[in-house]
């Protein structure tokens, strides 16, 4: 588990980091997060403080979170503003 502060708006979350990728020059982290109980991409820029907890998880099916990839790797495509954080 990860635990992190997001610049912007000061919000705390708890996430279960499933995969990373460099899109443009801007690393983001896809993962469960359960403040939302859903996926999201954050951009790992924007956080502020994090903290890795000794707490396992199970890790998810690759079906649940590949989908965030495909728009990233896509020049014309951006995620959904309801997916980013």
């Amino acid at each position: 588990m990860l635990i992190f502060d997001a610049a912007s708006n000061c919000t705390t979350r708890t996430v279960e980091p499933h995969h990373m990728v460099n899109y443009m020059g801007n690393w983001h982290l896809i993962a469960f997060c359960h403040l939302r109980n859903d996926w999201r991409d954050f951009v790992l820029g924007r956080m502020t403080l994090s903290i890795v907890e000794g707490t396992a998880f199970k890790i998810r099916d690759k079906e649940e979170w590949e989908p965030f990839l495909h728009p990233l790797c896509q020049d014309s495509c951006r995620l959904p503003s309801e997916f980013l954080c």
